[in-house]
């Protein structure tokens, strides 16, 4: 590969950004955000939503499924809860809750530990397409998205899709048009795609176009290898793995996905596509890429194509092949957000995997990691990028106030992936029920925000392994309040909550669900089978009263039978 290059000035290639810089860039990177994140880690005890919540619950339950019954209750709780999702989140951390017993933080920091691997393989991928310092720039690209650090610092289901993508990638690219390929590499792919399938059914809208361009590529001879034969033995042999879960849960879990796309509380509000488009792009731009990251991206990009217009460089046909199939594998994912109401930007995050390593070849094909000004301004965004990510807003207690535009975002901004949140201690209600001699308590709730939902409610139950039942009196998407219908649940209920000061989040539409948290009060006030209420001080920041009613009198709540019962695992 040549091109005239200047001998003088910042066009010069510099010696300096080198293997061992940008490798040594990456690493530093990632201990600087790691410290960074386990310091918010050890801040939180508890889940941030309804779904980190459930899954740290799901965690706990499963531990109690091997304890009770050992490896056969243990096998039937994973294939027989839950069974809209793959387990794979669940399995993957299981050793190291029985090892070292189950808590939020050590369920967290595994999960971070595997998206330390998943940058491992997005490096190896792409240094087997265009040499290690593409595969440093790409897991560095990665590391620094705000979209990518969020979730993987909490524990969700999505941290095995990404180390199935990361991994499925290398596996591909480890054998990409190559003279001499590896003998048994299908056995890695088809182990990746196994997990992908064992993790989230999204992996089809990421590897699936990937492997279907592999093989018209490989059919069709324009890359030696991997050859079709190996395809479709790692096909099979992921299709075997993913079957003893998916045989069974099938429906359920292709019934959860098609019902995920159409959550509408993380819709952008739009009237026209075109205003959706613009919104989608203001989200990626900010949210997942972050500003700094998204002006290198177009730098790059537009250098690339320029470069190649002028024919400065020859490209290989094995690089171009690569470079399509990431796109095949990013594309599809973020094409579905402009037609689906679910907004939410974690869902569309696997496509960033497939994005970063083709910004990483494009990054070393277009000189951006050689010439000393490309090289220098690339170095410059990232550092900034990482800098406002990691240091805390002075005088802010919260470590991280964000700016403006992070507090109208659902995932925020590199201003706010750090943020501390208010954590409810919900063992304070347990001891409630415990004191009114309560098991098994039917728990009724009004309102709506991070730490008032049901999995959070039950944990203290969860926790120790004991029963508790929940249910929302009512929530705004669901129409107007029917009060006849909120007060005859009421009165089967054992304990029943509300904030009366909570607000809510205009992200979420959170702050719709909590109008009527004061009427209820009003109500329950009156109502002789209630007693005073018992206010909760919860929170750390800014602390906030919960009221909790408790029933004296009336049926017992094991008759409420006709009552909605949440999922708290």
């Amino acid at each position: 590969m040549h091109s005239r290059v200047s001998q003088i000035g910042f066009w010069q290639h510099s010696k300096v950004f080198n293997k061992v810089f940008w490798s040594t860039f990456v690493l530093v990177a990632f201990c600087t955000i790691s410290v960074a994140v386990v310091y918010w880690i050890w801040d939180h005890p508890y889940g941030t939503n309804w779904d980190e919540a459930r899954y740290i619950n799901r965690a706990y339950r499963d531990v109690a499924f091997f304890q009770d019954g050992g490896l056969f209750q243990l096998f039937q709780g994973l294939v027989s809860e839950d069974r809209s999702r793959p387990p794979a989140y669940r399995i993957l951390v299981l050793p190291f809750s029985l090892l070292f017993g189950t808590s939020t933080t050590l369920l967290r920091v595994c999960a971070w530990g595997f998206w330390g691997a998943t940058l491992g393989f997005v490096y190896l991928a792409g240094r087997a397409i265009a040499g290690p310092i593409a595969g440093a720039f790409a897991a560095l690209f990665l590391l620094v998205c705000p979209i990518a650090i969020g979730p993987n610092m909490r524990f969700y289901v999505d941290y095995p899709l990404y180390l199935a993508i990361a991994a499925t990638f290398y596996f591909l690219f480890r054998d990409w048009n190559r003279e001499t390929p590896s003998r048994y590499n299908w056995i890695g792919l088809g182990i990746a795609l196994g997990l992908g399938g064992l993790a989230k059914p999204t992996i089809i809208f990421t590897i699936g176009p990937v492997l279907f361009l592999a093989l018209v590529l490989s059919w069709r001879r324009m890359i030696t290898t991997p050859t079709p034969k190996s395809l479709i033995q790692a096909s099979v042999l992921g299709f075997v793995l993913m079957l003893p879960w998916w045989v069974f849960n099938w429906k359920p879990a292709i019934a959860k996905a098609f019902l995920s796309g159409g959550f509408v509380r993380h819709s952008i509000a739009s009237e026209s596509f075109f205003d959706k488009t613009l919104g989608l792009l203001y989200v990626f731009s900010q949210t997942m890429l972050g500003p700094a990251l998204t002006l290198l991206a177009i730098g790059i990009v537009v250098t690339f194509l320029a470069q190649l217009q002028r024919q400065k460089f020859q490209i290989e046909i094995g690089q171009l092949t690569a470079i399509a199939a990431c796109l095949m594998g990013s594309l599809p994912l973020l094409l579905m957000a402009l037609v689906k109401d679910n907004h939410n930007p974690r869902l569309y995050n696997p496509s960033l995997l497939p994005l970063a390593i083709a910004i990483g070849i494009l990054a070393v094909l277009s000189y951006w990691t050689k010439r000393r000004l490309l090289a220098a301004i690339a170095t410059a965004l990232i550092v900034f990028q990482v800098a406002v990510i990691v240091t805390p807003t002075p005088g802010e207690p919260q470590y991280k106030a964000g700016d403006l535009a992070s507090k109208q975002l659902l995932w925020g901004n590199p201003t706010s992936v750090l943020r501390r949140l208010e954590q409810w201690d919900w063992s304070l209600l347990r001891e409630v029920a415990q004191q009114q001699g309560i098991h098994n308590p039917l728990i009724a709730y009004l309102g709506n925000d991070s730490n008032l939902n049901p999995p959070q409610i039950a944990f203290p139950w969860v926790k120790n392994n004991e029963p508790a039942r929940v249910t929302w009196l009512w929530n705004s998407v669901t129409g107007d309040i029917d009060w006849e219908k909120v007060m005859s649940t009421v009165k089967l209920s054992d304990l029943v909550i509300t904030v009366p000061e909570l607000e809510g989040d205009a992200a979420d539409r959170s702050d719709l669900d909590n109008q009527y948290n004061g009427e209820l009060v009003e109500r329950l006030q009156q109502d002789p089978q209630f007693a005073p209420p018992v206010p909760l001080k919860l929170g750390y920041y800014h602390p906030i009263e919960a009221l909790v009613f408790v029933r004296q009198s009336g049926q017992p709540s094991e008759t409420a039978k006709d009552i909605l019962l949440l999922d708290i695992y």
